[in-house]
């Protein structure tokens, strides 16, 4: 177990989700004008895009969150940061592309500088060249600004999986599928973005340990708790323990607190019990700026997770608390 931890922390420290600084306490009071404003320009300064050249939907989700921020609900910075972090187009040059060279050379033009709408006419004509350029598809549904449109992209991009080499498959598929599911994730696509990281599961069966963390809390907050014990049944591995309490979660919300509930739960504490006072509302989620150890960091990780398909069930943070 020990082994495992340590594993699990140094894995933990190279996680996208360490790259965002860390959120406002769901308790902290109402904010003022200057501290919103200092609130916004620290969430502006952890988005890897100019603020000029985001999407549409990232302005009008920045003012959502602060103006529920405004009035002392900031758990929305937590999730919207998340999001927004996770939702950035992957670089392609700093992995083999996912598409043929002549569309590869196109992609490659792309600078992150530019015109969300000279981006998409270059993966526009990167598609007409190879019309299984999964990269151009992923790029045309990061920066589509209707959910149906995004949708159709990314199934798209799933569905060209297939003709790509085996080893590519293998190697880079699953990291797209995760940024595909992270985006449907943050609109609220939960069913879509199952369906397009499950295919990861074949594609990379010995090291696709993220997908099954993703994917046991996508089963959690869509209440698909058979599918949910069937991932852990066959999962040998879980580094952040976020499959532990998933699966604590899911026995509680069919049978209470049974036996087996609080045995499946005690099991996570010992993977990760820093985490079940994220969980259980004990501790606030971290404010910005605030300095996090490799252990706080390690438990931060799986509530992020957890944390909405735990409020999706009833009684299930007192039941952790107590």
């Amino acid at each position: 177990m020990a082994t495992k931890r340590k594993k699990a922390k140094k894995r933990a420290k190279r996680s996208r989700t360490q790259s965002r600084t860390l959120f406002p306490s769901p308790d902290s009071a109402h904010m003022g004008p200057e501290e919103l404003d200092a609130l916004r320009q620290s969430i502006v300064g952890q988005i890897p895009l100019p603020e000029q050249d985001w999407p549409p939907r990232f302005a009008e989700c920045l003012e959502e969150a602060l103006a529920a921020a405004a009035v002392g609900q900031t758990e929305l910075i937590e999730e919207l940061v998340m999001a927004m972090v996770a939702s950035m187009p992957p670089d392609i040059q700093e992995r083999p592309p996912l598409c043929n060279a002549s569309a590869a050379e196109v992609l490659r033009e792309i600078d992150s500088s530019e015109d969300p709408g000279i981006i998409t006419k270059k993966a526009q004509r990167a598609l007409d060249l190879d019309p299984h350029a999964v990269d151009a598809m992923i790029l045309l549904g990061d920066f589509a600004t209707d959910e149906a449109e995004q949708v159709a992209y990314y199934r798209r991009a799933s569905e060209s999986a297939p003709h790509l080499d085996r080893e590519l498959i293998r190697r880079v598929m699953p990291i797209a599928r995760i940024h595909m599911a992270s985006n449907l994730r943050s609109a609220g696509r939960l069913t879509e973005a199952t369906e397009i990281l499950v295919p990861a599961l074949r594609e990379a069966p010995e090291d696709e340990n993220e997908v099954r963390v993703e994917l046991s809390s996508l089963y959690l907050w869509l209440g698909w708790f058979d599918e949910l014990e069937e991932l852990v049944e066959s999962t040998d591995e879980d580094e952040l323990g976020v499959m532990a309490y998933a699966r604590a979660l899911a026995a509680f919300a069919a049978g209470g607190a049974s036996r087996r509930s609080r045995a499946l739960l005690q099991f996570a504490f010992e993977l990760n019990g820093y985490a079940a006072g994220y969980l259980a509302g004990r501790l606030p989620m971290p404010q910005i700026g605030d300095p996090l150890s490799p252990e706080q960091q390690f438990a931060v990780q799986a509530a992020e997770r957890l944390l909405p398909g735990l409020r999706s069930i009833d009684g299930a943070m007192a039941w952790i608390r107590n």
